[in-house]
């Protein structure tokens, strides 16, 4: 932790203060007190010559004795006496008195006015003390470190405008009101028009939410306010709520201004959730009044982002609050070459980089990972020393992006190589051969991440929609790299994981969410908005999933078998050179003429069938995956409708026993 010269020098004087407390603490205790005496024994002491001096307080009162041998004793004197009075009564001969000494003065102040002043002086450090870390404590105590905390850009003085913000054509025309409205009102007042208090961006991390605030304050020239719902977060009820007021009296006072408030979704969910969220409650109420507070004549807009709207509260959401709700949603391809050349400008780039192609390649990443690519292009640029950013720099970014950096360290055995090489090939394989799968734009098996090999497969185009079939033949790719693992090694391996957890969730997706099931009908389990499914019902959807996943790995077997020449030569390939480009494998995967023709099945034997009455056995026939599939749905149907038959008769069957109260009691529990 680095602290600034102020706080250096506060923290040195809390730990001087502490020394000091220490010490005068040790002082005030003091160590084990002399043992006491009473006066009797103590005259009885002088009287045998066993004390050598006594030394008189400076009160009168307290006595310290030093006895012959060396021991130190303490005793006191009765209020008004003296010891030389309390001897003379004792008849005590002048002559076998010890010395008496006097204590010098202390300024007039006795033993107790000591204690008591010291008890001050250390009281009055612990004050300094919580005061000095009341100080340096970025929350402090109720809010006191935060006078100054909401600084906001000038008007003016803010970097970006919507030229930085690109690919977001739509939302930039969306908001442009807004800009229009903080630097012209009167335009829109003169047609009885106010402007929109609040405007919610809703998307996925990354997205560029920030940014578009930013870029809405820079080109409305309005102060801009950036804070965070965290930051109105506390462990006490009402500190949340008094920064709330804090900001917006401030941001009133530098009107027009821009409140950009990021992941609103920490102080802004449903109320009322548990006992424990009444600061949550309170902040969120205040941000409630506040929006409420702005007359029509106000311009001040409030500008919120979340990823999580679904957890908001209502209250936030209806009009007069947060009026618009704006969507910012991944990029498509042409928004993707817009961003990369933002990013790109200012960078020497070679001239054999296609910032298309790279656009093509990086569907489903948003404009903070692009951002990336590009910056972590220009790393390996400097680190080869080459005065420009390359294709093969853009391409290397690209992957550690999505794949991670790629681990020169990691040594596999050769069986292990040949298997990653397989599983690969088999991905690729499937891929590029069925006909309504992505496009492979390339098959490594260097190891990247926690990965030994990846295949890297994007669509040609950006895809809103998903087909029951292009699903189907999505998840038999998954599913290629365990299926050629089968059938070259008749042995499977734990490198399949997150190909089976990803065909696990579009399996169940089909099934629960999107009314691909044949046998669970056309139900939606959402997202937890909708009422939980029954037992049955979920055990269903379990049992199609499973089947849907089956069927896909029986596709991918079958593709294998017939081409598993291409298999061998792709794998052999890849052992060789252990990368191969998209572009590549029509040469070394031969595609089917007819792509919708049925394909053969694969080779399982089923069960005989009798010939006639003399038992022999016919031919073995294979049975296709489609085949497979309407016999698991067949008995699936009819196990279902003997369960409900079985049920029917076990509900009307008589009760055992002779006993007639017995029974009845047993039909009314049931």
């Amino acid at each position: 932790m680095r602290f600034s010269g102020n706080r250096r020098w506060l923290l040195l004087a809390a730990v001087a203060l502490v020394a000091v407390g220490a010490y005068l603490l040790t002082t005030l205790v003091g160590s084990s007190d002399p043992e006491r005496t009473d006066l009797t024994h103590l005259m009885g002491e002088i009287r045998a010559g066993q004390v050598d001096e006594i030394t008189v307080g400076s009160s009168g009162t307290s006595l310290e004795i030093l006895m012959a041998d060396g021991t130190e004793r303490s005793g006191s004197l009765p209020a008004g006496q003296s010891l030389t009075a309390l001897m003379t009564e004792a008849e005590i001969p002048s002559s076998q008195w010890p010395a008496i000494y006097a204590e010098p003065g202390g300024g007039g102040l006795g033993d107790g006015t000591g204690f008591m002043v010291r008890l001050m002086v250390v009281g009055l450090i612990f004050v300094v003390i919580i005061l000095l870390m009341r100080r340096m404590m970025p929350g402090g105590f109720g809010g006191g470190g935060r006078k100054n905390r909401f600084t906001p850009i000038p008007a003016g003085q803010s970097p970006v405008t919507f030229d930085d913000v690109a690919g977001s054509a739509e939302i930039k025309h969306e908001v442009s009101d807004i800009v229009d409205f903080l630097r012209e009102p009167e335009r829109f007042r003169t047609v009885g028009a106010h402007i929109p208090h609040g405007l919610l961006l809703v998307g996925p991390p990354g997205t560029g939410k920030t940014l578009l605030a930013k870029a809405l304050a820079g080109e409305a020239n309005a102060n801009f306010f950036s804070v965070s719902g965290a930051e109105f977060v506390e462990l006490y009820v009402g500190v949340g709520a008094s920064r709330v007021r804090e900001l917006f009296k401030k941001a009133r006072e530098l009107e027009p201004a821009i409140i950009f408030i990021d992941e609103i979704d920490a102080i802004g969910r449903r109320r009322g959730r548990s006992d424990n969220s009444s600061e949550y409650d309170q902040t969120l109420n205040q941000i409630l009044v506040e929006m409420d507070g702005f007359d029509e004549r106000s311009n001040i807009v409030v500008i919120a982002a979340t990823n999580r709207a679904d957890v908001l509260d209502n209250a936030l959401l209806r009009p007069g609050r947060f009026d618009r709700k704006v969507y910012v949603e991944l990029p498509d391809r042409e928004a993707r070459r817009a961003i990369l050349n933002v990013h790109a400008r200012g960078k020497p780039i070679a001239g054999d980089v296609n910032l298309d192609e790279i656009a093509s390649r990086t569907a489903g990443l948003t404009g903070a990972d692009l951002s990336n690519v590009v910056n972590e292009a220009a790393i390996l640029a400097g680190r080869d020393s080459q005065p420009a950013i390359n294709m093969a720099h853009m391409a290397e970014a690209l992957e550690r992006t999505i794949a991670g950096p790629a681990r020169a360290g990691r040594r596999f055995s050769e069986h292990e190589r040949r298997v990653v090489a397989y599983h690969e090939a088999g991905h690729a394989l499937v891929t590029h051969v069925l006909p309504y799968s992505d496009t492979v734009r390339k098959v490594s098996i260097v190891a990247r991440g926690q990965a030994g090999g990846f295949t890297m497969i994007t669509p040609e185009e950006d895809r809103g929609l998903w087909t029951r079939t292009q699903l189907e033949q999505r998840l038999a790719g998954l599913l290629a790299g365990m299926a050629a693992e089968e059938i070259v090694f008749e042995e499977v391996t734990t490198g399949s994981s997150n190909d089976l957890e990803q065909a696990t969730s579009i399996a169940a997706s089909m099934v629960q969410r999107y009314g691909m099931g044949r046998r669970f009908g056309l139900l939606s389990a959402g997202n937890g908005t909708t009422p939980p499914l029954s037992p049955q019902s979920t055990y269903a959807a379990e049992q199609e999933a499973m089947d849907i996943v089956s069927d896909a790995h029986e596709l991918a077997l079958e593709i294998i078998h017939e081409h598993r020449e291409d298999l061998e030569r792709l794998a052999a390939k890849l052992i060789e050179v252990e990368t191969i480009e998209g572009s590549e494998l029509d040469d070394l995967v031969s595609r089917k003429s007819e792509p919708f023709a049925p394909r053969r099945s694969v080779p399982t034997p089923v069960a005989s069938r009798s010939s006639g009455p003399g038992g022999g056995t016919g031919a073995t026939e294979p049975v296709t995956a489609r085949q497979r599939s309407g016999l698991r749905r067949v008995a699936g149907t009819a196990a279902a409708a003997l369960s409900v038959v079985g049920r029917l008769f076990q509900r009307e069957a008589p009760q055992p026993g002779n006993d007639r109260r017995q029974s009845s009691k047993t039909a009314r529990a049931r």
